[in-house]
């Protein structure tokens, strides 16, 4: 039986739990600033590198705007784009759809690298590999490039007595 005060427990493990996911957030938040530079001018800065990654992206790799747009959206640096060029080398040679899936939120050319290496070194075919390579897909990241980690039913989480 649990008395009169049993409920405190199950406040308390919410509380717990949202002061958890509170701090992932925060941790995610500034992690991300770390990467760009802090404050609100990391936030200018990921713009600004999404921006030129799109801009990159658009005119010298002859993308559409929408492939452009898929390509660079939440991009912090103008990376996509230089890993999209690499996977257009003759070594790797992707069609644009498959590269867009490739390099979105690549942060350098190695998923380019990795698929060409998985190509020629395994029996792989070209979704698998693309799964194996791909940032975006590989950790299951979202649109703007931020981590699906985040649990969306806390309460599902198994707690301890």
């Amino acid at each position: 039986m649990r008395g009169k005060h049993g409920g405190g427990f199950r406040v308390a493990r919410l509380f717990g739990l949202g002061l958890w996911g509170a701090g992932v957030l925060l941790g995610a938040g500034s992690a991300r600033a770390q990467q760009t530079g802090g404050g609100d001018t990391g936030q200018e800065e990921a713009a600004t590198g999404a921006l030129a990654c799109f801009k990159r992206a658009e005119r010298e790799v002859s993308l559409s705007e929408e492939q452009a747009l898929r390509l660079c959206q939440g991009a912090a640096s103008v990376e996509p784009a230089e890993c999209y060029i690499a996977s257009q080398s003759p070594g790797v040679f992707l069609e644009p759809e498959q590269a867009i899936e490739l390099c979105r939120c690549a942060t350098s050319t190695e998923p380019a690298e990795c698929f060409q290496r998985a190509d020629h070194e395994t029996t792989l075919d070209t979704p698998q590999i693309l799964q194996l390579c791909s940032p975006s897909l590989n950790y299951g990241l979202l649109q703007d490039c931020q981590s699906s980690f985040l649990p969306t039913r806390p309460w599902l989480v198994p707690h301890m007595r």
